[in-house]
């Protein structure tokens, strides 16, 4: 399992250095990710498949190995300030490097186990020296396995990223990417008996939005949030099961924001429900589709309420074995930045596809749209993207990578100036060395 997870690190490197919007951090709020399958063994997808001859070998430690890497790329965009709102910064192009050194290390024990990682990024811009970043992350991770397929994962983790130019939150004014500290942990565990799995999910992360010169106030988005979820499946047959989700969320803010007549905390509560199904069918397609209802109560009167359909659903469609189709389809509320709205609905749908033209050459297409509902505004955020990516694989220690993408995003309503609306195009190469 250890070898098959950096194998897909190296195959990976490529569409992580091009699809990502640099070095990039997420708005902060409640995310109930996207299914993941747990694997009846019925189907491997082309980035899952087994590739021992290109996989790294590490280095072994007494009872761990370690897997080091390094991932350096070269990159051009056509945007450097996508979202600025002056004609001196706008369709600015640039080159900029990125060099990812991380370590990887597990156990190598039959029973239990246990794993940590330490990377770090660095963008050095050639003209844009105040785009330059260096975000980190740490983390490490414990599994308790109890008996068969149950087991308690315990784990932290503490990073620096920074938030994308452009995204929904982002301040225009900001004379560099702003920098967010956050700090989690988590417990999880999973029991699973007959035809029956339950799954419980219990975590706490802590945010911290640092203040640069042109956005000043950032204190105000930090928050710490807490999280808890129960799942049940109950499998029909051996290809398919039912499912019902229940989670709840905490958002609590340290200080407020002007709503225009006082200062007000963007505390909040979330419930979230969802039922529905996942399937694999052998040689057919595998997935998870979720449907159900989601509401995010805010303490502060001042902010509109957030309540509606909730939607968590991926699918992977196999029409050979050497290409993989996946679709992904999420509904999930969000926290905005904004003084005159508490949240907006996140809806994203994507498809991508990943086509194995030889055991170590890989070709990559996706394409997006979001659409983003500000409640208690009018404004409505609309984001496509679109993208395509090789990998070559060389040998265990090293590959290669080259990819293209396009993001464009517009803003409307009588609100829409808050809004950033722009479209960047991004062309790079990536190399990867890995032990």
């Amino acid at each position: 399992m250890t070898r098959l997870r950096v194998s897909l690190s190296l195959g990976a490197a490529s569409t992580l250095l091009f699809f990502a919007n640099g070095a990039s951090a997420q708005s902060g709020t409640t995310d109930f990710d996207v299914p993941q399958f747990y694997g009846r063994g019925k189907n491997t997808s082309v980035l899952e498949r087994d590739r021992s001859e290109y996989q790294a070998i590490g280095v072994h430690a007494g009872a761990f190995t370690v897997y080091p890497k390094l991932n350096v790329g070269v990159s051009s965009t056509d945007n450097v300030y996508p979202g600025a709102n002056t004609a001196a910064l706008k369709n600015k192009s640039d080159q900029y490097a990125t060099i990812a050194p991380s370590v990887f290390v597990a156990s190598d024990w039959s029973r239990h186990s246990l794993s940590g990682s330490a990377s770090v990024l660095r963008q050095e811009y050639s003209k844009f020296s105040t785009e330059n970043s260096t975000g980190w992350d740490v983390r490490g991770n414990a599994r308790l396995d109890v008996h068969a397929d149950s087991y308690i994962n315990l784990g932290g983790d503490a990073q620096r990223v920074y938030e994308a130019r452009g995204s929904q939150n982002s301040i225009s004014t900001a004379s560099k990417p702003i920098p967010l500290d956050t700090q989690g942990a988590y417990v999880r565990g999973l029991y699973s008996a007959d035809r029956v799995r339950t799954a419980v999910d219990l975590d706490y992360r802590n945010f911290d939005y640092k203040n640069v010169p042109g956005a000043l106030f950032e204190d105000t988005r930090d928050f710490e949030q807490k999280r808890a979820s129960l799942r049940a499946d109950f499998a029909l047959s051996p290809d398919t099961a039912i499912f019902a989700k229940v989670a709840g969320a905490q958002n609590k803010y340290r200080q407020g924001t002007s709503t225009g007549v006082i200062t007000d905390k963007r505390d909040s509560s979330e419930f979230r429900a969802l039922t529905g199904a996942n399937f694999d069918l052998s040689d057919v397609a595998r997935g998870e589709i979720g449907v159900g209802y989601v509401s995010r109560d805010y303490d502060s009167v001042f902010f509109k309420d957030v309540k509606g359909v909730a939607v968590a659903a991926k699918i992977e469609y196999f029409p050979t074995q050497l290409i993989t189709v996946t679709g992904v389809a999420q509904r999930s509320v969000q926290d905005a930045a904004f003084s005159r709205s508490g949240g907006y609905f996140q809806n994203t749908v994507s498809v991508s596809a990943d086509y194995e033209l030889r055991r170590n050459f890989i070709v990559s297409a996706a394409a997006g749209y979001e659409r983003d509902e500000f409640q208690g505004v009018d404004r409505s955020d609309k984001v496509a993207n679109v993208g395509l990516g090789a990998r070559y694989l060389v040998n265990r220690s090293f590959g290669i990578g080259a990819s293209v993408s396009y993001a464009d995003r517009k803003s409307s309503g009588a609100a829409a100036t808050i809004g950033p609306q722009f479209n960047v195009t991004r062309i790079g190469l990536s190399l990867v060395f890995q032990r």
